[in-house]
């Protein structure tokens, strides 16, 4: 850049951090505060190759520069992305070519089968909020909500797909009409039959999936599939510092913004806090989260279940709501056979008796009563 190119795109930056926040990023006002610090020193010294992404999407890799300090530079794969989240690099050919290659467009696809994978609780629709991009204001995180909220990220793909489809199914597609992008749009939708419903979006520039999981009574799931990486665990520490996140040294920038904002706790976080837990109602709400977590790992399942049939009743029932859920049959008997309630013995031999109902989804893929559940437990707090 010439210098008034350069101090101009200084001040876009700035700019940037110097009014409302902005659609897309569940912002914070640590993130928020942390972003303005970035952006004031800094001034645009170059820029690489734009990356082009579906729905007509386009990325700028962006080089920044602190005057005071010539030897660094602050690499973004785009300008949206949240400045607290610029890499620091040092001022060489090999660093830029790093970052061109770890974190924008020249970064491959993702190889699945040597990706990692980690699964943490969201939180519940009900609690949730996203704001919504007609009034601003703060909303349930409905599925809609989430879609509207997705659809103005810098960081993951607005569209969305069902499980019945292992990768993202729009990456190679071309130019879509507006007609058969609604079509499309619908279709990549489908989920696997009777299974829990789980909406994927691919980050822009990890490549990275990130998959929310919808289970009952409006609890989300996150499950990130990425590749491992320690080109940025510099800002992910630092990040974790600022916003008191959990997040994996490992896990890519994208990813990280995406989830801000929202929960992100691990299986580890909640058995630690059910070891100490008494109060029964958080127990039961603890208990059901932990296994939304591992529900995808049988092994694990049972053991958090089995160590939860031997407390209290209200851990045992949800046991059972989780069993009846996720179709672990084996684990009704078990708890039909320990537990001291009559009562949630006679309710576990009716269910045995007629069956376990798989998950019923609607036309868009979308549990059948997640907006009940929402509406259900809103009521109850307004009624405490």
């Amino acid at each position: 850049m010439d210098d008034d190119a350069s101090q101009e795109a200084g001040e876009a930056l700035r700019e940037r951090y110097a009014d409302n926040w902005t659609l897309g990023v569940l912002w914070s006002p640590a993130l928020w505060d942390a972003c303005q610090a970035r952006a004031r020193p800094l001034r645009l010294w170059a820029t690489g190759p734009v990356q082009r992404g579906a729905h007509g999407r386009e990325f700028t890799p962006s080089f920044y520069l602190d005057p005071a300090d010539p030897g660094r530079l602050w690499y973004t794969p785009d300008p949206a992305l949240p400045a607290a989240l610029f890499v620091p690099l040092p001022a060489t050919r090999a660093a830029i070519e790093q970052a061109l290659t770890e974190f924008g467009p020249n970064t491959p696809p993702l190889a699945l089968a040597e990706a990692k994978t980690v699964r943490a609780f969201m939180g519940e629709a009900s609690f949730l909020r996203v704001p919504s991009p007609y009034s601003g204001e703060l909303e349930p995180a409905g599925p809609h909500e989430l879609d509207r909220h997705f659809n103005f990220s810098p960081v993951v793909t607005p569209h969305a797909w069902g499980s019945a489809f292992a990768d993202d199914p729009l990456r190679d597609a071309g130019a879509l009409s507006a007609s058969q992008e609604i079509v499309a749009l619908r279709e990549i939708r489908e989920q696997i039959a009777e299974s829990v419903p789980r909406f994927t979006r691919r980050a822009w520039f990890s490549r990275a999936h990130l998959a929310i999981e919808m289970h009952t009574e409006g609890r989300y799931v996150w499950e990130v599939t990425y590749r491992p990486s320690d080109f940025a665990s510099e800002v992910i520490a630092e990040l974790n510092k600022i916003v008191d996140a959990p997040f994996p040294a490992d896990l890519p920038l994208d990813v990280a913004a995406a989830l801000h904002g929202f929960l992100f706790l691990d299986a580890a976080w909640f058995e630690a806090t059910l070891a100490g837990e008494t109060d029964l109602r958080q127990r039961d709400a603890l208990v059901s989260a932990v296994l939304a977590v591992v529900s995808d790992d049988i092994v694990e399942a049972a053991r958090i279940a089995r160590a939860a049939i031997l407390r209290h009743e209200a851990d045992q029932i949800a046991v059972a709501n989780a069993a009846l859920q996720y179709n672990w049959q084996f684990l009704l008997e078990e708890l039909g056979s320990a537990t001291a309630s009559a009562e949630l013995r006679a309710q576990i031999t009716t269910v045995l008796a007629e069956g376990i109902a798989p998950p019923q989804v609607d036309e868009h893929g979308e549990p059948v009563d997640l907006y009940d559940s929402i509406r259900d437990a809103e009521e109850e707090q307004d009624d405490a």
